[in-house]
């Protein structure tokens, strides 16, 4: 038998997201998925950085002959696309939750 207890979507510091369909919710809501994704991509960034430390042999991306740009580059291109990829997850997975709850509180 299925549970029919209504899930609210929470931020990752488990307080519920703004549950109401109007522009102001919406819009904290994806001040909550910018503030996660920031987080998380400055996560990866870190575990990146460790990795190209602490690995004896550095072996990037060669864009140019500097190996500092290199570095800086292949880091800034992770945390980019650790954004991009956290932030449009984030937004449509907890939009979709939102959209669910929204439909269940209806009925």
């Amino acid at each position: 038998m299925k549970n029919n207890m209504i899930k609210v979507p929470k931020t990752m510091w488990n307080k519920n997201l703004p549950m109401e369909n109007d522009k102001s919710s919406k819009k904290r809501r994806k001040k909550v998925y910018l503030v996660e994704s920031l987080i998380f991509s400055f996560i990866v960034l870190l575990i990146d950085s460790l990795g190209l430390v602490f690995n004896k042999t550095i072996d990037t991306v060669i864009v140019t002959k500097s190996k500092f740009f290199n570095i800086t580059f292949v880091l800034l291109f992770t945390f980019i696309l650790a954004f991009i990829i956290s932030y449009i997850l984030d937004y449509f997975i907890s939009e979709h939750s939102v959209k669910k709850y929204n439909k269940k509180i209806d009925k």
